[in-house]
């Protein structure tokens, strides 16, 4: 028996029933299992108060995965994050998932949560004492990145690129979960800022330099005037790779 069949547990269940000459019959047990943050569905022949599943009977089922993106949607940073620790009394709403994959809309519950929360999102700026408080939403494995090219072209003098450096790493100290990349010419105020440690920069220059040689070549090659300057070319294609700082445009 695999181990991680132990390590599963019923969140949700429900039995089924079909009409067999004009009476309902049982037909079979829905299951949702979770093993840790993934979800799965199967179905069973067990009626929910003739047995207490073990290990071995749910290692017989056929066990379906649900997709993580199917179930919860991207938190978007115009959502209310819910304060952790969470106040105390407070009910975590999740989507259930019992009919999921029955009907084509039963395949996105993400979407019903999305929707919900764009209705408590209006609703959080029109309070009403008998509408539930809605607190925010609870994310989970809540990491991303930006990624930002050109910072070196932002407008302005040293002084603002030495604001917006500051800006930029108070916003991603804030937000713990994010990690920020830039892309720049290494301009002091911004390579004080992101680059100071090597492990944390990467020559991006070093790594196009090579492309940009061959590129200048071909381009020089195929000139018509090649045969005038093929002596004295290689050079040119050296001063151009040296001028263009890793710029390929």
């Amino acid at each position: 028996m695999h181990t991680d069949i132990w390590t599963m547990e019923i969140c949700e269940q429900a039995e089924a029933f079909v009409d067999r000459d004009d009476d309902l019959v049982f037909d079979h047990t829905r299951l949702i299992l979770r093993r840790d943050n993934e979800y799965l569905y199967a179905r069973a022949d067990w009626r929910i108060l003739d047995l207490h599943p073990s290990a071995a009977d749910i290692s017989q089922l056929k066990r379906n995965k649900i997709p993580m993106e199917n179930i919860w949607p991207l938190m978007d940073p115009s959502f209310t994050a819910a304060p952790d620790p969470l106040p105390p009394n407070c009910y975590v709403k999740q989507p259930s998932l019992l009919y999921y994959s029955e009907t084509p809309a039963s395949l996105e519950p993400a979407r019903l949560v999305l929707a919900e929360i764009e209705a408590c999102e209006v609703l959080q700026k029109h309070p009403h004492p008998n509408i539930v408080q809605y607190f925010g939403c609870v994310t989970m494995d809540g990491k991303g990145g930006c990624a930002i090219d050109g910072l070196d072209e932002f407008e302005g003098d040293e002084v603002d690129h030495w604001k917006l450096s500051r800006d930029l790493q108070s916003s991603t100290t804030q937000a713990k979960n994010i990690k920020l990349c830039v892309n720049s010419r290494p301009q002091i105020p911004l390579v004080q800022s992101f680059a100071k440690d090597l492990n944390y920069q990467i020559g991006i220059y070093e790594l196009t330099r090579k492309d940009i040689t061959k590129f200048s070549a071909a381009m020089f090659e195929k000139d018509p005037n090649f045969q005038r300057i093929k002596d004295s070319y290689e050079d040119l294609v050296i001063e151009i790779v040296n001028a263009s700082d890793g710029v390929f445009l």
